[in-house]
């Protein structure tokens, strides 16, 4: 398991290739300010309607993760509207109808059922982009976790 610093280098990582899939590229000497900035702006142009302050208070619950939520909601969305190519049909995409209802579903889970960076990873990977080891293994924790909770629910452990 990462420690914190180890994971905050992570997301900012993550958070800097989602932009560059964005046409938005930071410098790789950019730090996590200018992060912020860059989500903030498409932020407003994107999902402009939604609430300030509750993209504050989800800022001071999940942190950088918020950020993530976001870059995750948009380039959903430029996938569905063929703004990014895509290797899965049309059909097989996910519709997000009002992108700041499912950013506010992402945001709304608790803490630890937050995980944005498990999908912009899963996103970014299959995309052919290099991930931080970091979140490759949110992702196979992610992955264990569901195969588990599928076995039992499933009556696996009877």
């Amino acid at each position: 398991m990462a420690d914190d610093r180890e994971l905050r280098e992570a997301y900012e990582r993550l958070a800097k290739l989602a932009l560059d899939e964005l046409g938005k590229p930071l410098t790789t000497h950019a730090g996590p300010s200018a992060v912020t900035q860059a989500v903030d702006r498409i932020k407003k142009e994107r999902i402009a309607h939604f609430h300030e302050a509750e993209w504050q208070r989800f800022r001071k619950v999940h942190g950088r993760k918020t950020d993530l939520a976001l870059l995750e909601t948009v380039m959903l969305e430029d996938i569905r509207d063929g703004n990014i190519a895509s290797t899965r049909p049309q059909a097989q995409c996910i519709q997000i109808k009002n992108p700041a209802r499912y950013l506010h579903g992402i945001l709304a889970r608790r803490r630890d059922e937050c995980r944005p960076h498990v999908t912009l990873g899963r996103l970014l990977t299959s995309r052919k982009r290099t991930i931080p080891p970091a979140i490759e293994d949110a992702i196979e924790d992610y992955a264990i976790t569901r195969r588990s909770r599928k076995a039992f629910l499933n009556g696996a452990y009877a």
